[in-house]
């Protein structure tokens, strides 16, 4: 459990101080009571604070007298070796040196003894102030006899066993009360658990069976103010020993520098707001002692103890119960974090097997008849009650609504899209208090106080609701959390702690359980899979579409991927008919220089046949370019005619069409083409249509030399046969197909070349020619150093 850090303040300004400090603690200021700086401490130990230049005292506490004699103030700028031996104040300074840094709290315990034929004995803890005051706590140990001291292995010994017992929470929590009251003897020993809002829940409690029980009571977040949870962030151990104690001033009440009080939010003996001791008066404890429960440095609960009696706890043994506290915050964190990951591995795993089917179902079944079918897995991933999907059609006057488990009728459905849709963001929505959110719906509580919400945004006709229904829980509060408890008037009513902690009971209607943000997330994560089956599925309606209007059967398919390639066989007839052009237009200039010219001498018989043979071997050149263009337009007719009957020929003479239709790309990019024709068989063809097969497969292998700029191009064009068959393999040394594509080069419309370029539809054909018109097999495979295309012609056909 996390919480949020927006309400917890830090500790108040010095002006805010000084405020509050001259007014009681009223209904408007309650939870900002200064409890970092009472002004005393409790008086079972003695406070002593020096400032660490010289390392003087400038505060000490007013009980000083009850061990040392004298008068306060007779202490007051003085060096500790008035009080303790030399060695012992420069173990102490050399200690308070090596603290990280102010505000820490003590990392060490020291023993001194105080210089005097008494000889009396202290355990001392150190720690800083907020302003680098070295603070001084001392415990005499004649306190500890009366009660038994556990050394710190022992004490972290048993935590850690205990931390280890069962693999639930509660297993933890009861594991937990029992150790703390192994090692503390309080009556009563709690685990406190606090929610999001600081309500806090009794999860684990160890009693006498005489006390009543306080085992799932719940507490307002009141009863432990904002400022007292922070202090518990910083200090994980607080005790109070009696609370009817006479606090012990400090003498001075403000520091000298700043003019405020001295601050003791690391003071271990720090006293109590008046408020927490009346509280605890209120439920008939006499002392208590707290450990937090420290989670992602938030405060997540804490081991509160109480006891019916006066109880002092040990300077000595509080290192052991801030390691029972670190313990056991960890093994909560721990233990959260591994069911936490559990249930997100189940939910995830059960999520990605709704996906995978939904998307499979869509595009087998359609989208109504595959979400009807999915409907029911949602349950699982979702933790609904029921689901359902409304689903609009531009074809269909009404909405197609399917449900699934228990939700609302398919009215009400409506009503919920109606009053939410406006409220979704990216698609989205989701509340456990629809009552709250919509009142006209409360009519349908029962079934859906909780709806989670998620719109395609490729298709916003299709939705999807998941519901939960009405959750009526009813919470056991430790005495009316409600009721006022004040007294006074105006600004001097005084906060008055319950009186009563009699079970209260509470009834929270018209919600649901809270959506985890697990669940939001995995339905939210669907938005992308419920997107890509639609536009799958929508596709496919459109493909169908235009073959059903602009594709009258294969035959026009075949022609559409020949017309898809119309720009580039003109391209082709473009570079072919450059050079002959070129030449043509050359002889045709260089005659008409020569006529302007008057070149011959037309006088001369000589030069006048000159003349008649130059003119005449000008216009056979142009004869034969003129030639030249007539054959590459008869090559080019004759691929884009359709032929509708079979020519029996063997399988090179397309290929050699093909080749030469593809020279001048051959020649211009170097390729050389290698060519080893074996075998020798007449077999039925659609010419035109082997021309464009082996068209595609060339294209696309030089278009590929290109892109990977390829040394020393090859194609190996080899056919040969078998009993059956006669085979044609086209193979280059382009560097190959990656494998996770090589299955699907064959789909229509996959290509591997960028927007704008290809169809996609070339190698697609070219499986349906080969197989469909040809009854025959086409086939890829990566060689040694690029691809091969193998086609495999029946000799026989039926």
């Amino acid at each position: 459990m996390s919480f949020s850090t927006q309400n917890e303040e830090k500790l108040l300004s010095s002006e805010e101080i000084a405020i509050l400090k001259k007014q009681s603690v009223n209904l408007n200021n309650c939870d900002r009571e200064p409890i970092h700086i009472p002004g005393s401490i409790q008086p079972h130990g003695i406070l002593i604070a020096l400032e660490t230049e010289h390392f003087k005292i400038v505060h000490v506490s007013e009980n000083i007298t009850d061990y040392f004699g004298g008068q306060a103030n007779d202490y007051l700028g003085k060096s500790l070796t008035l009080l303790f031996r030399s060695e012992d104040v420069v173990r102490i300074k050399s200690h308070s040196n090596h603290l990280p840094h102010a505000c820490c709290t003590l990392q060490e315990h020291l023993k001194v003894l105080w210089s005097t034929q008494e000889c009396s004995e202290f355990f001392a803890m150190i720690s800083k102030s907020a302003n680098g005051l070295v603070i001084l706590e001392l415990q005499s140990t004649s306190l500890d006899k009366a009660i038994r001291i556990h050394p710190l292995e022992e004490m972290i010994h048993v935590a850690l066993k205990a931390s280890s017992e069962g693999e639930d929470m509660q297993s933890l929590y009861d594991a937990m009360v029992r150790t703390v009251q192994k090692f503390s003897g309080y009556d009563r020993v709690m685990v406190y658990r606090f929610d999001e809002a600081y309500n806090g829940s009794v999860v684990a409690e160890s009693k006498p069976p005489h006390m009543e029980s306080f085992l799932h009571s719940h507490y307002p977040s009141s009863d432990i103010p904002k400022q007292a949870r922070l202090l518990y962030t910083k200090n994980y151990f607080r005790v109070i020993p009696d609370i009817y104690y006479t606090p012990s001033p400090i003498v001075p009440e403000y520091e000298a520098n700043s003019g405020l009080p001295l601050d003791m939010s690391n003071v271990v003996l720090r006293s109590v707001s008046p408020v927490h001791i009346q509280y605890l008066k209120n439920m008939g404890t006499t002392a208590s002692m707290s450990l937090s429960l420290i989670v992602e440095g938030q405060l997540w609960g804490m081991i509160a103890c109480h006891h019916s009696s006066r109880r002092i706890v040990p300077f000595c043994m509080w290192k052991g119960y801030e390691a029972l506290s670190a313990i056991f915050s960890k093994e909560v964190a721990s233990r959260e974090t591994l069911i936490n990951n559990r249930n997100q591995f189940f939910l995830q795993n059960k999520a990605k097997h709704f996906q995978e089917l939904f998307q499979e179902r869509i595009r087998s079944r359609g989208v109504i008849e595959g979400i009807k079918e999915s409907l029911p897995l949602l349950f699982g991933v979702c933790e609904a009650d029921g689901v359902a999907a409304v689903i609009e059609s531009d074809a269909q006057e009404q909405a197609t609504l399917l449900l699934e488990g228990c939700t609302p009728n398919q009215e009400a459905v409506l009503e919920y899209l109606a009053a939410f849709a406006p409220q979704l963001q990216d698609g989205f929505f989701v509340t456990h208090q629809v009552p709250a959110l919509a009142p006209h719906l409360l009519l349908h509580k029962e079934k859906g106080s909780g709806v989670m919400i998620l719109q395609s945004r490729e298709d916003p006709k299709t939705t999807f609701l998941c519901f939960r229904k009405e959750f009526v829980e009813t919470i056991l509060w430790a005495g009316n959390p409600l009721k006022s408890n004040i007294s006074g008037e105006g600004e001097e009513q005084v906060i008055a702690p319950r009186h009563s902690f009699e079970l209260w009971k509470q009834v929270e209607k018209e919600k649901s359980l809270p959506w985890s943000p697990l669940v939001c997330t995995l339905f939210k994560d669907f938005h992308a899979h419920l997107d890509e089956a639609l536009l799958h599925h929508k596709q496919q309606i459109e493909l169908i579409r235009l073959q059903k209007e602009h594709l009258l059967g294969e035959q026009l398919l075949l022609q559409q991927s020949k017309m898809a390639a119309i720009g580039e066989m003109i391209s082709m007839i473009a570079h072919q008919w450059r050079q002959p052009l070129g030449a043509i237009g050359s002889s045709a200039l260089d005659m008409d220089i020569k006529l302007d010219m008057e070149f011959f001498d037309l006088e001369n018989a000589l030069e006048r046949d000159k003349c008649v043979t130059y003119f005449k071997e000008s216009l056979n050149d142009i004869s034969e370019f003129v030639k030249i263009l007539t054959t590459t337009i008869d090559d080019f007719r004759n691929f884009y005619k359709l032929q509708s009957e079979l020519k029996k020929e063997r399988i090179e003479e397309p290929v050699i069409k093909a080749l030469k239709i593809m020279n001048c790309y051959m020649v211009q990019d170097s390729i050389n083409v290698q060519e080893h024709y074996e075998s020798s068989a007449s077999i039925k063809l659609y010419t035109s249509e082997i021309m464009q097969v082996v068209i595609s497969i060339l294209r696309n292998a030089q278009e590929n030399f290109q892109i990977k700029e390829t040394p020393n191009p090859r194609i190996r064009i080899r056919s040969y046969e078998d009993e059956q068959s006669v085979i044609l393999e086209l193979c280059d040394n382009g560097g190959g197909i990656p494998d996770a594509l090589l299955n699907q080069i064959f789909d229509p419309y996959f290509t591997t070349k960028g927007a704008n370029e290809g169809t996609g539809l070339g190698l697609h054909m070219s499986k349906t020619i080969i197989e469909v018109h040809h009854e025959g097999k086409m086939s890829a495979k990566n060689s040694d150093d690029g691809v091969c295309f193998v086609i495999e012609l029946p000799k026989k056909r039926t």
